[in-house]
Protein backbone atom coordinates (compact mmCIF):
# COMPACT_ATOMS: atom_id res chain seq x y z
CA UNK A 1 0.00 0.00 0.00
CA UNK A 2 1.31 3.55 -0.71
CA UNK A 3 -0.15 6.77 0.24
CA UNK A 4 -0.39 9.73 -2.46
CA UNK A 5 0.55 13.16 -0.99
CA UNK A 6 0.58 14.45 -4.45
CA UNK A 7 -1.63 17.91 -4.47
CA UNK A 8 -4.31 17.55 -7.04
CA UNK A 9 -6.46 20.34 -8.18
CA UNK A 10 -9.25 18.81 -8.10
CA UNK A 11 -8.95 15.20 -5.81
CA UNK A 12 -12.21 14.04 -7.03
CA UNK A 13 -10.84 13.37 -10.51
CA UNK A 14 -7.60 11.90 -9.29
CA UNK A 15 -6.98 8.07 -9.74
CA UNK A 16 -4.56 5.51 -10.46
CA UNK A 17 -4.21 6.75 -14.06
CA UNK A 18 -3.41 10.45 -13.32
CA UNK A 19 -0.66 8.82 -10.11
CA UNK A 20 0.84 6.65 -13.03
CA UNK A 21 1.15 10.07 -15.03
CA UNK A 22 2.41 12.28 -12.63
CA UNK A 23 5.47 9.79 -11.79
CA UNK A 24 5.43 8.81 -15.42
CA UNK A 25 4.94 5.64 -15.10
CA UNK A 26 3.87 3.31 -17.43
CA UNK A 27 1.20 0.92 -17.57
CA UNK A 28 3.84 -1.58 -18.81
CA UNK A 29 5.63 -0.85 -15.27
CA UNK A 30 2.92 -2.13 -13.07
CA UNK A 31 2.57 -5.23 -14.70
CA UNK A 32 6.51 -6.21 -14.60
CA UNK A 33 6.38 -4.27 -11.13
CA UNK A 34 8.89 -5.27 -8.29
CA UNK A 35 6.28 -3.54 -5.82
CA UNK A 36 3.11 -4.77 -4.58
CA UNK A 37 1.48 -1.70 -4.38
CA UNK A 38 2.06 -1.21 -8.56
CA UNK A 39 0.81 -4.55 -9.30
CA UNK A 40 -2.09 -3.98 -6.94
CA UNK A 41 -3.00 -0.57 -7.92
CA UNK A 42 -2.86 -0.39 -4.22
CA UNK A 43 -2.06 3.58 -3.91
CA UNK A 44 -4.78 5.64 -1.62
CA UNK A 45 -4.82 9.47 -1.07
CA UNK A 46 -5.47 11.05 2.31
CA UNK A 47 -8.70 13.77 0.46
CA UNK A 48 -10.71 13.57 3.17
CA UNK A 49 -13.49 15.64 1.67
CA UNK A 50 -13.38 12.93 -0.70
CA UNK A 51 -13.63 9.84 1.08
CA UNK A 52 -16.46 7.74 1.16
CA UNK A 53 -16.93 5.38 4.20
CA UNK A 54 -16.14 2.61 2.35
CA UNK A 55 -12.91 4.34 1.69
CA UNK A 56 -11.86 5.50 5.53
CA UNK A 57 -12.98 1.37 6.58
CA UNK A 58 -10.68 0.15 3.63
CA UNK A 59 -7.73 2.70 5.51
CA UNK A 60 -8.83 1.70 8.55
CA UNK A 61 -8.59 -1.89 7.84
CA UNK A 62 -5.19 -1.65 6.40
CA UNK A 63 -3.89 0.23 9.44
CA UNK A 64 -4.85 -2.03 11.70
CA UNK A 65 -3.12 -4.92 9.96
CA UNK A 66 0.02 -3.05 9.76
CA UNK A 67 -0.19 -2.23 13.67
CA UNK A 68 -0.72 -5.75 14.06
CA UNK A 69 2.39 -6.79 12.15
CA UNK A 70 4.54 -4.15 13.79
CA UNK A 71 3.10 -5.99 17.22
CA UNK A 72 4.17 -9.28 15.95
CA UNK A 73 7.56 -8.20 14.57
CA UNK A 74 8.03 -6.68 18.16
CA UNK A 75 6.96 -9.76 19.86
CA UNK A 76 9.51 -12.01 18.17
CA UNK A 77 12.35 -9.26 18.78
CA UNK A 78 11.60 -9.32 22.27
CA UNK A 79 11.65 -13.62 22.21
CA UNK A 80 14.88 -13.19 20.46
CA UNK A 81 16.47 -10.47 23.26
CA UNK A 82 15.02 -12.78 26.15
CA UNK A 83 17.02 -16.18 24.53
CA UNK A 84 20.14 -13.89 24.06
CA UNK A 85 19.85 -12.86 27.72
CA UNK A 86 19.39 -16.37 29.12
CA UNK A 87 22.14 -17.52 26.94
CA UNK A 88 24.30 -14.83 28.15
CA UNK A 89 23.45 -16.26 31.35
CA UNK A 90 24.14 -19.51 31.08
CA UNK A 91 27.26 -18.65 29.74
CA UNK A 92 28.69 -16.79 32.40
CA UNK A 93 27.17 -19.51 35.18
CA UNK A 94 28.56 -22.19 33.81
Amino acid sequence: MLIDETYAEDPTQYNFTTFLQTFELTSNVTSNATYPFLKNAAVFRLDLLTLSLADVMIMMMMMTQVMMMQVMMMQVVMQVVMMQVLMMHVIWFS
